[in-house]
């Protein structure tokens, strides 16, 4: 209620809905700060550009992903599709899955991600320091490429792609902050590392 007040009182005040970036944890809120806006506002104008973190990484990624080689159009991998990638990648390793289960390799890759570690890295970082992690790192590389092919990517990549694009291209991270100069962050404080940088970059 708070954002949406601000939101509303912004755009009334003349800003234009367009510079108004609110990011929220969930679709179903984001779907009510929406509704919320547009009943506010009253009327059929431009409501602001309000998503999940996810939401924001995908917006970004679509706009200006070539810059990392990523297409305009993709599809986003589930949980189920990453697990049978994985579990695709362990059985091409010969490595039984009671004895690595992809939920949990997906997990290890998963938190590697969560910090903004890419597959090289942590093959070149980790592949030697245990069997857990030579499997995790093989399966890793196998499993983006699987994504590249199919054109895919997965839920970690609509965070740790879009950091990695504002980081290494200023242009980009120039046309993102002039397109949006009114950041709103629903819940801030349970933002994880990665998020917070999504936000402030």
């Amino acid at each position: 209620r708070v954002l949406t007040t601000r939101i509303y009182h912004l755009i009334r005040e003349g800003v234009p809905a367009g510079e108004i970036l609110a990011v929220t944890f969930t679709n179903k809120a984001a779907r009510e700060m929406r509704d919320r806006v547009r009943v506010m506002l009253g009327d059929d104008g431009p409501v602001p550009f309000i998503a999940t973190f996810h939401g924001l990484g995908r917006e970004l990624l679509e706009s200006y992903g070539e810059a990392i080689g990523i297409k305009r159009y993709f599809s986003v991998y589930d949980r189920d599709d990453s697990e049978k990638a994985i579990g695709a990648a362990l059985k091409a390793l010969d490595v039984g899955t009671k004895e690595f289960s992809p939920r949990a390799v997906l997990g290890r890759i998963s938190k590697a991600k969560g910090t903004g570690m890419r597959p090289q890295e942590f093959y070149e970082k980790h592949a030697r320091s245990g069997f857990g992690n030579r499997i995790t790192a093989e399966a890793w590389l196998r499993y983006e490429k699987t994504l590249k092919e199919e054109k895919s990517l997965d839920f970690d990549d609509l965070i740790a792609l879009p950091v990695q694009l504002l980081e290494e291209h200023e242009d980009i991270r120039a046309l993102a902050q002039d397109r949006w100069r009114y950041i709103h962050i629903d819940e801030y404080q349970d933002t994880n590392e990665l998020q917070e940088k999504l936000a402030v970059i």
